[in-house]
């Protein structure tokens, strides 16, 4: 119950940034955006908490909402600091790419995938990013190794349920 509580609440402050932020950025629109980012990353708390065992996957979610909140921060400091922009710019930037390698760790976790296969998976991506091509037929090269990278089934329809929601009490 808890877990939809704070989920609700950051889905409410989230719907008030949006209306109220403007865009040249302002203190508010901080604090509001900010609020929100803590609200998403208690409810990841909370879920943990509902979810014992192996900790390693929610545990790094929650690393990676944390850093993708330091940097929205950072990159809205920008505004708010103009002689600073490109260090708030890079600083943002940087948590962002350290929120998503902790997204991406998480990936790899739940997977068990080994990091040779992972990084092998990485190599037709960042290449197939890099070649302009001639026709879009070329583009799909990448296909059997990038197909490693698919999304997992529901929890429900996993053979090994590893994740609860918490009782709700009716």
């Amino acid at each position: 119950m808890l877990c939809w509580i704070f989920l609700g609440l950051g889905i409410v402050t989230t719907c008030v940034f949006l209306y109220k932020r403007d865009s040249n950025g302002s203190r508010m629109a901080l604090l509001l955006k900010t609020a929100a980012s803590l609200m998403f990353i208690t409810t990841a708390v909370v879920a943990i908490y509902y979810n014992r065992g192996d900790m390693r996957y929610g545990l790094m979610i929650v690393m990676g909402l944390v850093l993708g909140m330091l940097g929205d921060i950072w990159l809205d400091l920008k505004w708010i600091y103009p002689n600073d922009i490109k260090y708030f710019l890079y600083g943002g930037f940087i948590f962002f790419l350290l929120g998503h390698l902790c997204f991406t760790s998480a990936v790899v976790l739940i997977n068990e995938m080994p990091i040779k296969e992972f990084l092998l998976c990485l190599i037709p991506l960042c290449l197939n990013n890099r070649h302009k091509f001639r026709d879009d037929s070329q583009r799909h090269s990448t296909e059997p190794y990038s197909s490693r990278l698919r999304p997992l089934p529901p929890c429900h329809q996993r053979e090994q349920t590893t994740c609860h929601l918490p009782p709700s009490r009716t």
